[in-house]
């Protein structure tokens, strides 16, 4: 082992761009790999909200993307390649099939993705040396969630790549305080707010260098009100680019001001709880932190969030004590501050963690150098290394099992059009996707259908409806966790009886059974893991499970409703 260590491969200037090298394509792969996965079907609602404002903006003449709740960068990003494979290829078609327009902006989601990879190694290099920036890259190449949000064309993807340069440029300030970096790191602080509001929060990040700075230059003249002085200026500076990249990014966003903000409105109340919508539901009673820190587990693997917390913890703590340079300290607290911001949320969506997955990773990476230096045995250092390697890249290996498999919704479509006779009566769930869908030459209009509103109010007339609609059932389909899991976790407050509907349908008390579990959970030859404890909206885009029920019962109307309504 010690041989290995020694050798003069490892040791030469060359290794570590080889291994970033090898780490790059690797994460390429997870990333690039079946981008056309939903097979044009649009199983990820918020990829057709992106995709049709890609379609309505034209650059230069036509930028309004008619749409406010996402700022606009990444929508232009994703037009302004549209429009170039467009004129390559000479088909216009590109420019309005919101199929190929998802095709693309998914290219470079995943692009940005792949780019941020290279972004933490040059990141955690400036921050703690090689070791740690290989350890860094490998980790975020073998990040889930990375992997997950490159497969969709979302906002996040390209909001992570500019806080990633915002942090660079920050720590390049610390290290030579030039006016060029102070420059860079205010215009992409302006384009990660053009890209989504999350971005103004990112300022901490600069205020916090400013701060750093700031102490940096008193304790080496003493000249208090000078260097005050200096720094509000250079603030004001600062803040002023930040604001002009922001607005150029997204000048609708200031152009359609009183639309900008009722939508930015809606959304904080979405997220506060304040403004209640079917699709929060599943965060009633969930524990502040503790859900979101559970969540990460499954976006990074188990070992690393925690391993993470505690390497940022140790750092800040070091920093204090003044064994470690200080450079670190705005990227650090950045992270802190985020997720007690995000942790006190009602609204929990795992992809509000992302900006918090860079510094983790970066966290996890020293604390496993660190243990090293504890450890006396030469043959005994690669140990902690490997295990923080091979958690995070059998996981990822296990989750692109996903891609490999074909989605649940169309294997549920198959079998639907194979099984269910024509005419038959189909029971669906309201604000849940609709199945079966349109494949080539079937279409669903065969059969009848119904839902089941389970988020309405709990009253007489729900479930005398809802009687009624299972009476007339001869399928039920129920396609993901939607509605099963969020209700249940209202309990006796907005959901009384809703609550205990699941329980009474799948024990076959309702007269339906289930004939077929469609999953695709993660996998890896005969292991599989069942990730139906992680957030919803890990699960239930690209692999949600989906259970058809058929009704062997045929039970009355009143029976129905007696079982549901009155509990008898």
């Amino acid at each position: 082992m010690k041989k290995i260590l020694n050798s003069s491969l490892i040791k030469s200037k060359y290794f570590s761009l080889w291994v970033m090298f090898i780490i790059v394509i690797m994460g390429g792969i997870f990333r690039f790999y079946n981008l056309e996965w939903d097979g044009g079907y649009f199983y990820h609602p918020d990829e057709i909200t992106v995709a049709n404002m890609v379609s309505k903006i034209s650059i230069p003449d036509k930028l309004d993307p008619q749409f406010y709740s996402y700022n606009s960068f990444a929508p232009y990003m994703d037009r302004a390649v549209v429009q170039v494979v467009s004129v390559v290829t000479n088909d216009p078609t590109w420019l309005s099939d919101i199929v190929k327009i998802t095709l693309i902006g998914r290219v470079v989601s995943a692009t940005l993705s792949t780019a941020t990879i290279i972004l933490i190694y040059i990141l955690a290099k400036m921050l703690k040396g090689k070791r740690i920036a290989l350890i860094s890259a490998f980790i975020a190449a073998c990040s889930v969630i990375f992997i997950q949000h490159a497969h969709y064309i979302v906002t996040e993807t390209a909001l992570i790549f500019f806080l990633l340069l915002v942090m660079i440029f920050s720590i390049k300030i610390i290290e030579s305080n030039k006016k060029m970096y102070w420059l860079l790191a205010a215009i992409f602080s302006g384009l990660s707010i053009g890209t989504k509001m999350t971005g103004a929060f990112f300022l901490i990040i600069p205020a916090l260098t400013i701060f750093v700075k700031f102490m940096e230059d008193v304790k080496r003249e003493r000249k208090l009100f000078t260097h005050g002085l200096n720094y509000i200026i250079e603030g004001i500076y600062f803040l002023a680019i930040t604001f002009t990249f922001a607005f150029l990014s997204s000048p609708y966003s200031l152009l359609k001001f009183d639309k900008f903000m009722d939508a930015l409105k809606y959304e904080n109340g979405m997220v506060s709880g304040t403004i209640p919508v079917p699709y929060t539901v599943q965060y009633f009673n969930t524990e502040p932190f503790w859900y979101q820190f559970y969540n990460l587990n499954w976006s990074l693997s188990f070992i690393i969030p925690t391993i993470g917390f505690i390497g940022i913890i140790w750092w800040l703590f070091s920093i204090f004590i003044k064994k470690e340079k200080y450079k670190a300290f705005p990227i650090l607290l950045f992270c802190i501050l985020f997720f007690l911001y995000i942790g006190v949320q009602y609204t929990k969506f795992m992809r509000y963690t992302l900006p918090l997955v860079p510094v983790i990773i970066i966290g996890a990476a020293w604390f496993t150098v660190k243990i090293t230096e504890y450890i006396k045995d030469v043959r005994l250092k690669i140990i902690p290394v490997f295990i923080v390697l091979f958690i995070p890249f059998i996981w990822a290996f296990m989750y692109m099992s996903v891609y490999t498999n074909e989605h649940t919704w169309r294997t549920t479509t198959e079998w639907v059009y194979y099984n269910v006779p024509a005419g038959s009566n189909i029971v669906t769930e309201h604000w849940d996707y609709s199945l079966p869908h349109a494949l080539p030459g079937l279409f669903p209009g065969k059969y009848r259908f119904a839902q089941v509103k389970g988020y309405d109010a709990e009253t007489d007339q729900k479930y005398r409806e809802m009687a009624l609609t299972l009476s007339k059932g001869d399928y039920m389909i129920i396609a993901s966790k939607r509605l099963t899991d969020s209700i249940p976790r209202e309990d006796e407050i907005a959901y009384p009886i809703m609550s205990k509907y699941y329980d009474k349908l799948f024990s076959g008390k309702l007269g339906y059974t289930v004939v077929q579990h469609i999953t695709s959970y993660p996998r890896l030859g005969p292991w599989e893991i069942n990730d139906n404890a992680a957030d919803e909206s890990f699960q239930v885009y690209d692999h949600s499970p989906v259970y058809i029920l058929k009704n062997e019962g045929k039970m009355t109307q009143n029976d129905l409703f007696n079982i549901l309504y009155l509990g008898k």
